[in-house]
């Protein structure tokens, strides 16, 4: 073969592992990245339950309560502060 195809054929396989070092590189650091935003996340989420599910536990003395799908459902929406008997300030949408 002659040098110049020798040498291209040299670069090429260098630029061709050069880039999937570059692509594995940038997977696993996006991946960690990724993965540590949505734990955090979660974790801003669990901590704002915490309270809710102490008192929660307060006030029946027990799990059974929270267990149900309702219990759930009012320990979230409590975290969130939300509340069934509150009215809402927003008014409805005006149609012409």
């Amino acid at each position: 073969m002659r040098l110049k195809y020798q040498l291209f054929i040299t670069l090429l396989i260098a630029s061709a592992i050069l880039v999937a070092m570059m692509f594995v590189v940038s997977s696993l650091s996006f991946s960690r990245g990724f993965l540590g935003y949505i734990n955090n996340a979660d974790d801003q989420r669990l901590a704002a339950l915490v309270p809710e599910l102490e008192q929660q536990y307060a006030n029946d003395g027990s799990w059974d309560n929270t267990a149900t799908d309702s219990g759930v459902r009012s320990v979230l929406r409590s975290a969130r502060g939300e509340n069934k008997n509150k009215k809402s300030n927003r008014k409805p949408p005006i149609h012409n």
